[in-house]
């Protein structure tokens, strides 16, 4: 059996020769600033080398080995003479008792007391004749033989897998077709039970209307009685009437219990227990379109909810003396950046470090008024600047560094025809890929779209938008963006595919609400004009917090789904709270 870190390194190995160019340049050229063939190989300085550097090499006072480099095996140059745990140090010795080649500062570390440490030159001379290479040799050849069984086994497996798919799928056809029958079969029963029973009700309706007008005419009748009459016709009368209205009491009884009778009753009492039990067996299987989700539940009218989510307020944080915070955002390591500004056009950058109760802050210059901020990869920091286009690049864990910055390439969205005045304003990171809302001016008309950008501020997708939006999220259950307007009552979704829908419509929602998504699909709604932030999901609305918390005129929202916390800028830039949201 081959051990798991055999089968690995061969698979780095195979990568590795897979990855190596099929022709390249000489080296010692190269450090000229000359670009020439190589077309030999220096076993000693393990690079390629054009046939007048391998001359050279071969004349040196002790000289080179070097050979054809079309003879030289990929694997062979792959190997490096060079430690990788102490930079520029060689390897020139091997420990036998730790079977690991050395540098000096190797053995002077770890390796002064080993009694087997011996030359590369001597190991070598010994594995030459011995079985070393021989057993190297056989294991690569059952590891091909392994590898040559694992193509076929994953061969059968897809085939299997495809048999298994076509079983499943006719499965489910079988009794997709056994439910709809026996329920078409229902729906027909259910139809031709309502005529017949809608029928009979009409029939009691007729023969009520009847009883009702005899009843009217025997009140009559029992009004004109009295003892001015003849006795017996009295008598006779009074009998008459009483024998009528015990008839009539026990039709209307007997009509009653008619009523109660007249029921459809065509489903089983327990058929929806049943039902909601299968369907709970079933939860793990089958895939959840979150995108129709979405599109069935949420795009439409919102239903409020009088429950409250549970915040609890964790940090207040405060600007520096004379700045105002602005937007916000988290760090993968759960720090908290915020964009600080001052009257007189001093801008910076403040990381929090909240963690167990202190509060502890490092501030970092900022060139330009900031717009918007998030979080990038594992420290980085992407920054938005006001009426400009460049996005800047921070390090939030090496901040002595120069800025460095992204110019999205507009002119390969929109032309020559763009003014000076376009600028970059929302901008959300997501794994690898960089989204921001680019809004310009073409023509004298203001335009605006979100686009997918590289490092090298190449376009790689965009898609138009309204340009009345206020704010705007990313959805992180679908691919869409979520956005508030600034003069309309509704909180629109634009797709990827650019198709523009209704998110929550609401006779409530405010203009200028501000926004953030969690990875549950929830959004959190900021309105500033009522000072209450709720929390929108599958088209319900609950309160998070209100006026009450002390949250007043919010400008910046944003929620962090490692930890649950929300942060949200607050009074016009003087104050910053934390809470921890309790879904």
């Amino acid at each position: 059996m081959l051990s798991k870190n055999l089968i690995e390194d061969a698979w780095i190995i195979m990568i590795s020769v897979e990855d190596m160019p099929e022709s390249e340049n000489c080296a010692a050229c190269l450090r000229d600033n000359e670009r020439n063939k190589a077309n030999l190989w220096c076993y000693d300085c393990l690079e390629a080398l054009c046939e007048p550097c391998g001359k050279v090499h071969r004349k040196f006072s002790t000289p080179h080995k070097v050979n054809d480099i079309q003879k030289i095996s990929m694997m062979d140059r792959t190997v490096s003479k060079l430690c990788n745990r102490h930079a520029g140090q060689e390897l020139k010795a091997f420990c036998d008792s730790h079977d690991k080649v050395l540098c000096q500062m190797c053995i002077s570390e770890n390796h002064s007391k080993c009694k087997n440490v011996q030359s590369i030159e001597n190991a070598s001379e010994e594995r030459k004749d011995g079985p070393a290479l021989k057993g190297l040799q056989e294991r690569l050849k059952q590891l091909n033989i392994h590898a040559k069984d694992v193509v076929i086994k994953i061969s059968n497996r897809s085939e299997q897998l495809q048999q298994q798919k076509t079983l499943i799928l006719n499965e489910i056809l079988k009794i997709r077709e056994l439910v709809n029958g026996k329920l078409d079969q229902i729906e027909k029963g259910v139809l031709c039970r309502f005529s017949q029973q809608n029928h009979k009700i009409s029939e009691i309706e007729t023969k009520l209307k009847t009883l009702q007008s005899d009843l009217d005419s025997n009140i009559e009748t029992a009004d004109h009685l009295n003892y001015s009459t003849n006795q017996t016709h009295f008598f006779l009368m009074l009998q008459h009437l009483r024998t009528i209205q015990d008839d009539k009491e026990n039709g209307i009884a007997k009509t009653n219990q008619e009523l109660e009778s007249i029921q459809l009753n065509m489903i089983p009492a327990n058929f929806a227990r049943k039902l909601t039990n299968l369907i709970s067996s079933l939860e793990e299987t089958g895939y959840t379109d979150h995108s129709l989700l979405n599109e069935k539940q949420l795009h439409v009218h919102g239903k409020i909810s009088t429950e409250f989510i549970s915040a609890t307020k964790i940090q207040t944080l405060t600007p520096t003396k004379g700045f105002i915070f602005g937007a916000c955002c988290f760090t993968e390591d759960n720090r908290i950046v915020l964009t600080e500004s001052k009257w007189d056009s001093k801008y910076k950058l403040s990381i929090f470090d909240i963690k167990s109760g202190k509060t502890g802050r490092v501030s970092i210059s900022l060139p330009e008024e900031p717009n918007q901020l998030c979080s990038f990869e594992k420290s980085r920091v992407l920054v938005t600047c006001k009426n400009k286009l460049p996005i800047v690049v921070i390090d939030v864990q090496s901040i002595t560094t120069d800025r460095k910055y992204i110019r999205p390439c507009i002119e390969s969205l929109v032309g020559k025809d763009t003014s000076q005045n376009s600028e970059c304003s929302f901008i959300f990171g997501r794994g690898f890929q960089v989204w921001v809302c680019i809004q310009c001016c073409i023509k004298g008309k203001d335009s605006a779209y979100i686009c997918s950008i590289n490092f090298d501020g190449e376009i790689l997708k965009s898609i138009p938008l309204k340009t009345d939006i206020s704010d705007m999220c990313i959805n992180f259950r679908c691919d869409s963006f979520i956005c508030t307007h600034k003069d309309r009552k509704e909180i629109s979704e634009v797709s990827v595919t650019g198709e523009n829908t209704v998110y929550y419509k609401n006779g409530d929602v405010r203009n200028n609400c501000r926004i953030a998504s969690d990875a549950s699909g929830g959004i959190y709604v900021g309105e500033p004009i009522t000072n209450t932030l709720y929390k929108l999901r599958f088209g319900e609305r609950n309160t998070v917090l209100t006026e009450k918390d002390g949250i007043a005129s919010v400008s910046h929202v944003n929620f962090n789904n490692r930890t649950n916390e929300l942060v949200l800028t607050s009074n016009g830039g003087e104050c910053v709270y934390v809470y921890h949201v309790q879904n």
